[in-house]
């Protein structure tokens, strides 16, 4: 539980809409909710603004969504600063978060969130079941969000005395709708995201093996013989394995100068692979590697590594909350070694998969991206003079195909050698 909320944690430092929508989503898994919210409170004018919303957008409520004034239970919250756990929930006006009564949520926790001295937010956590959470549960909750607290205030750099005209509700779109290109008012630096969406998954993957260590280390001198042996040698076993996981996150998060070098992209597969191993297994998702003992390509290590995270973390949001399988196959074709990430999704419509790769285009709901995932995987490639496209699965869902040229004899030294950075098309 330690090394949940230490990751947790780690996520919240972010200091971004993403990390508090990752934190939902890793809160999920330990204190299950139907649905969530991380709302900031406007000192300028009074009001409320949504930071992130888990799973999706409900009622006209999605990030960005502005409303003042408050209702009775948020004045209370930001007066008192104390927790509440409603039972029996009833959503009264104004402000748009009414609109969720008609949505059939029970039981509501409420969470302030603090910065300094003062209550910076909240976040809500809603169940359809009424009498559905615990004080026990609250707690918890209330360890794992509370250092999001400065994170939640720190955007809200206004100028006293001018305020901020609220916004427009934004519409829920459905999950296969389209939203334009328009790029949001501030980027998250791409590594910084996707690495707050790893450590989510990484906390629960450390927990198995530490779960194993303690529990044989606290009866090791009550074993005598075959089990003694048989539990020294799980201890040994699973400490490897924390290991080799944290290793594997350490190599991903550490910052490299970019350069060429030779490197075997089915080793850097199982890697990412293995980090993402645990995310995709809570989602009832399959990974099946299918590698064919591909030769070596001339690359930046750390950029495919990226690469390739985000074709996992993109095939994993197409089977979010359905289940399913994704294919990573590695073949060769001529010179090229050929790449396939293949979801058992609802694949992605003929006419959309020119665009896929241009930045900040999604066909996912408002809210659960930034659309910049696709075009940072093509970026790398084609800055490794490959290519990437979409196309058709072969069993239907989506496939995202990249090539990269095979490097042969004599067309590059061993050692690093510079290279550009990718550019974003």
């Amino acid at each position: 539980m330690r090394a949940r909320i230490d990751a947790l944690e780690a996520i919240a430092q972010l200091d971004n809409a993403h990390a508090a929508r990752a934190t939902l989503q890793a809160l999920d898994r330990t204190v299950p909710f139907d649905w969530a919210a991380v709302v900031r409170f406007r000192p300028a004018d009074g009001g409320a603004e949504a930071v992130a919303v888990y799973p999706s957008p409900m009622a006209g409520v999605a990030p960005g969504l502005r409303w003042q004034p408050l209702s009775a239970t948020e004045a209370r919250l930001r007066d008192t600063g104390q927790p509440a756990l409603d039972n029996d929930v009833v959503f009264e006006g104004p402000g748009p978060l009414a609109g969720l009564a008609g949505y059939g949520f029970r039981a509501r926790l409420l969470i302030p969130l603090h910065a300094s001295d003062r209550v910076a937010g909240y976040a809500m956590l809603l169940r359809h079941r009424p009498h559905a959470f615990s004080p026990a549960e609250g707690v918890h909750a209330e360890s794992v969000l509370r250092p999001l607290g400065p994170g939640v205030v720190a955007p809200m750099a206004e100028a006293a005395g001018t305020p901020s005209p609220p916004a427009a509700a934004p519409r829920a779109e459905p999950a296969s709708s389209v939203r334009g290109t328009e790029a949001p008012a501030a980027e998250v630096p791409p590594r910084l995201s996707i690495l707050g969406e790893l450590v989510a998954g990484v906390a629960h993957e450390l927990n198995n093996p530490l779960t194993a260590i303690l529990g044989y280390a606290q009866i090791l001198e009550s074993l005598e013989g075959a089990e003694r042996d048989e539990a020294i040698r799980t201890i040994e076993v699973e400490a490897v394995r924390a290991s080799r996981i944290v290793r594997n996150l350490l190599s991903f998060s550490r910052q490299r100068p970019p350069e060429r070098r030779a490197v075997d992209v089915e080793r850097i597969l199982r890697r990412v692979i293995d980090l993402r191993r645990y995310a995709l297994e809570v989602e009832d998702i399959q990974i099946l590697p299918r590698f064919s003992h591909v030769p070596e390509v001339l690359a930046d290590e750390s950029q495919l590594e990226e690469a390739f995270l985000h074709l996992l973390v993109n095939a994993q949001q197409a089977l979010e909350r359905r289940g399913g399988q994704v294919t990573v196959t590695t073949t060769m074709q001529q010179d090229m070694v050929r790449i396939a990430f293949a979801d058992s999704g609802g694949g992605i419509p003929e006419e959309l998969r020119g665009r896929v790769f241009e930045p900040f285009f999604t066909t996912r709901e408002v809210g659960s991206g930034q659309g910049m995932g696709l075009a940072i995987v093509h970026g790398v490639i084609a800055a490794h003079g490959g290519r990437a496209w979409a196309e058709a699965g072969p069993g239907g869902g989506a496939q995202i195909v990249l090539e990269l040229p095979v490097m042969h004899e004599g067309s590059g030294p061993r050692g690093p050698v510079p290279l550009v950075a990718p550019q974003v098309h």
